[in-house]
């Protein structure tokens, strides 16, 4: 199961996400999207889901990006996106064929929506959109309910925020103090995706993850200010010659526009080159050969 970290304070909020899917402690793929970068009416906010990634010709992501285009009418604003998906999600699980056959178990999921609504100004939004986890006893049931439920998390921009859902079971409180303190600091953004991508990574050796929490890790950035451009990040354990980007939505009466889960990669005659890289030690040589120090070479657009 996915573990998502949100982040926010009053200058930015962020996700998260590593990109595994396991079964029965078994890992399927380390490169599955979980991440959606939603705009509408009333603002624009990350969307990411745990739980449920797929089942047969059921797929979680395009049926969600689905489900916002439909929904999204005609207000576009996000209060009544969020209740008629959850109308909706309650409606789907019920009744489509392809999720018939699949135990309630096995049919939990959670769906945390973080962002910005702009008004007068930037309001901080958070809601958790699930079937399973209850916000207000801090209790994960084992088994789907038979109805969705919204919780309303927090909407006030001045208050750091964190929040985890998905399999937290490697963390524990040290790593969401560590990460509400530099919160209060409001330092630079990629400071505090470089702390979340070290905390997941220790969540996914812990024995208490049983595999389902990868390294391979999705950051997306969304400033307060508006006029100021979403930043999205793939964060690669390994050597890779892909890049992915999270999936985009725009939802507002002038323009409906999705991209589902983009791969980015780059070649020559010889086939697919190298283009993302692990974080490395300042000094260390550079992974990508060059025989440069990290710092000199790929780590000048880390630590960007």
């Amino acid at each position: 199961m996915t573990l998502i970290i949100a982040l926010s304070n009053q200058d930015y909020c962020m996700h998260l996400s590593d990109r595994r899917i396991s079964r029965n402690g078994k890992a399927l793929s380390d490169e599955t999207n979980k991440a959606t970068i939603l705009y509408c009416a009333s603002g624009r906010f990350v969307v990411g889901f745990t739980g449920l990634a797929f089942y047969g010709s059921f797929k979680t992501q395009e049926w969600l990006l689905n489900s916002l285009t439909e929904v999204a009418p005609p207000d576009y604003h996000i209060f009544g996106i969020v209740e008629k998906l959850k109308a909706k999600s309650t409606h789907d699980f019920a009744t489509k064929r392809e999720l018939r056959g699949l135990p309630k178990y096995a049919k939990r999921l959670s769906i945390l929506f973080t962002g910005f609504a702009h008004f007068v100004q930037p309001t901080f939004t958070s809601v958790l959109l699930t079937n399973y986890d209850d916000c207000r006893t801090n209790i994960e049931h084992p088994e789907a309910w038979d109805e969705f439920q919204t919780f309303w998390l927090d909407n006030k921009t001045e208050n750091p925020f964190v929040w985890c859902i998905g399999n937290h079971l490697g963390l524990n409180q040290t790593h969401l103090s560590a990460l509400m303190e530099l919160l209060k600091k409001r330092p630079p953004a990629l400071a505090l995706i470089h702390k979340g991508m070290e905390i997941i990574r220790e969540a996914a050796a812990h024995r208490k993850s049983e595999n389902s929490v990868g390294k391979q890790i999705t950051s997306v950035i969304l400033p307060a200010d508006s006029r100021e451009s979403h930043i999205s990040r793939y964060h690669t354990n390994t050597v890779s010659t892909s890049i992915y980007v999270p999936s985009i939505i725009n939802l507002t009466r002038e323009r409906q526009i999705a991209i589902m889960s983009a791969e980015i990669q780059v070649g020559n005659d010889q086939g697919p080159v190298p283009i993302a890289f692990p974080r490395l030690g300042r000094n260390v040589p550079c992974a990508c050969g060059s025989g440069k120090k990290y710092k000199h070479c790929h780590g000048r657009l880390e630590l960007q």
